[in-house]
């Protein structure tokens, strides 16, 4: 399938679209939420899972001595910005910056997945029961 084709499809599949907006705003909110945190220091509540203060106080919480949630906020930004494009002018070269965006943020967040389930929670807990 063409990529002219692909962003035809988005254009005209007004709730594929829809889906990708509403998962960015999603997005836009969590890492809002959390580059706030950040700036003012206001703690996390964890309602889903705990442990939510290892990850955000890790090593890997930052980038550049910023938070890694500020880039999560640029990214989901981007994003609605890019799908918004792709409705209006259903041209196929935001529909290609689309499908980049999403494969890189695929992969940045399954590395990020791998850190916090592997390196950061299952080797915090492996160490804190050997220390017991």
């Amino acid at each position: 399938m063409n990529l002219k084709l692909l962003s035809s499809k988005l254009s005209d599949n007004k709730l594929f679209g829809k889906i990708i907006l509403i998962s960015s705003l999603i997005g836009i909110t969590d890492t809002l939420y959390l580059t706030s945190d950040y700036l003012l220091g206001t703690g996390v509540k964890c309602v889903v899972t705990e442990g939510c203060d290892i990850v955000l106080s890790s090593a890997y919480s930052k980038l550049f001595g910023l938070p890694l949630a500020l880039y999560g906020l640029l990214f989901y930004v981007s994003i609605f910005v890019i799908v918004t494009l792709v409705d209006i002018y259903g041209s196929s070269i935001f529909f290609k910056i689309l499908r980049v965006c999403a494969l890189v943020g695929f992969l940045v967040s399954m590395t990020l997945l791998y850190i916090q389930v592997f390196v950061l929670v299952w080797m915090g807990n492996t160490l804190s029961q050997s220390q017991n």
